[in-house]
């Protein structure tokens, strides 16, 4: 269970912005190491992660931090951006490796699908890579591969939203 770590909405600013930033870093890090995932330019990514507020928030989408009870330090996140329509695109899943396996990823997809499902969105959709470690995740929340870009062969999975 998740019972040691909280899921909470993001609203409080730039402070916390530069912490998600380097974090997200270092799981990118850990990712190239390990032959996960090779990445043209890891700061590529970095900068929507500096402006939720523009990029996600203000839209009308959200962003979901998993944190440590006691430190409040941020151990995870996911991001919402509201595409319009009803459709919703997930990016930016991120756990920190040494938090791998403990249900923090499943407990930021459910906390988002359930979000975006109360806030009238009826579609959900993402990239993956064939071999992205949260690929079984989004499968096992309902995610379908539905085609793939052609340009990397990432796969995009779809999850229609029913109430």
């Amino acid at each position: 269970s998740m019972g040691t770590f909280v899921v909470a909405e993001l609203f409080d600013g730039q402070g916390e912005m530069a912490e998600i930033a380097a974090l997200h870093l270092q799981v990118r890090r850990w990712q190239e190491r390990h032959g996960r995932d090779a990445f043209v330019d890891i700061y590529d990514s970095q900068e929507d992660l500096m402006r939720l507020d523009d990029v996600y928030l203000s839209g009308g989408g959200n962003f979901f931090v998993a944190r440590c009870p006691g430190t409040g330090v941020i151990v995870g996140f996911v991001a919402l951006r509201n595409d319009g329509g009803g459709c919703g695109y997930v990016r930016r899943l991120a756990v920190l490796p040494r938090h791998h396996r403990q249900g923090i990823g499943m407990s930021l997809m459910e906390t988002l699908v359930r979000w975006a499902r109360q806030h009238g969105y009826t579609r959900l959709s993402l990239y993956t890579s064939p071999q992205e470690v949260a690929r079984p995740l989004y499968e096992r929340i309902g995610f379908k591969v539905t085609g793939v870009y052609e340009d990397t062969g990432d796969l995009l999975m779809e999850l229609a939203l029913t109430n």
